[in-house]
């Protein structure tokens, strides 16, 4: 099922949660899209998640680095970075996106987590035609909540490496205890029980998550922390939080990706501006 929050004129969101066998591996497929205008910048934090991203819309979305802007493609997995990047998209865009569960990507996509460092990974690489035949079915579905089940459906076929991915069931059981109690939660405890030497946690871990468990742990404590923030200002999102770390303003333009703006806004995952 899927529900729709409308934020602003033009404005349109929903998420689906997948069915059973999908949902082992995906936690949420999500559409975002606006009718707006000319291109934001904005810095995107980091959620040690891999994420598939389809983006429908004409316009493309590029990631400025220090010397060059990289052009991410429309059909492109985006690995756990435990860095922030900036994006600069427009601001008039269609786009549906893929979490996924630890393991998820060698479940989904035969590649381990920890081959995702670095830029956007174009989907077709992994998949071939299939990932343009993603594309074409979310774009020919009618409205949100059809092409959510679109994309659905392609990802309950390419499930075909699960096998592959239970390997590293004791890594995926340690991020859950890890994510749940960051605070409390040791290293060092937490490989004993889960039965593997420390090392070994931290190779399996890497290849299921894309981080390392001390990075990924202190990545929660960092949402942890926006959470909280959230709760003590009365406010809730993806956006709310994220402001609430950085102070930032949104900046539009209507020229080249390579002009100068202003320090742009942050939010904290490729999935709607609400």
């Amino acid at each position: 099922m899927s529900d729709r929050v409308d934020a602003a004129a033009g404005a349109r969101w929903a998420k689906r949660l997948p069915g059973v066998p999908l949902s082992e591996w995906v936690a949420v497929i999500w559409y975002s899209a606006d009718d707006r205008g000319g291109r934001t910048r904005e810095r995107l934090l980091p959620r040690g998640t891999v994420e598939l991203v389809i983006e429908l819309g004409p316009d493309h979305t590029s990631i400025i680095g220090p010397d060059r802007c990289i052009d991410v493609d429309p059909v492109s997995v985006v690995g756990a970075s435990p860095v922030s990047v900036v994006l600069d998209r427009p601001n008039r865009f269609e786009t549906i996106g893929v979490t996924f569960r630890p393991g998820g990507a060698i479940a989904l996509l035969d590649i381990c987590a920890d081959e995702l460092d670095g830029a956007p990974l174009p989907l077709g690489l992994l998949w071939g035609a299939a990932a343009a035949e993603l594309r074409e079915r979310a774009s020919a579905a009618t409205g949100p909540d059809e092409k959510l089940v679109a994309v659905e459906h392609v990802l309950a076929r390419q499930l075909r490496h699960v096998e592959r991915a239970r390997r590293y069931d004791p890594a995926i059981a340690a991020m859950a205890r890890i994510a749940a109690a960051p605070e409390r939660c040791s290293i060092t405890d937490l490989s004993r029980s889960v039965g593997l030497s420390r090392r070994r946690l931290e190779e399996t871990f890497r290849v299921a998550v894309g981080l390392t468990p001390k990075r990924f742990q202190r990545l929660s404590r960092f949402r942890r922390a926006l959470e909280r923030i959230d709760h003590r200002d009365g406010l809730g999102g993806p956006r709310s939080r994220s402001s609430a770390a950085t102070t930032t303003r949104r900046t539009s333009t209507t020229s080249s990706v390579t002009t100068p703006v202003s320090r742009p806004r942050t939010t904290s995952r490729l999935e709607p501006r609400r």
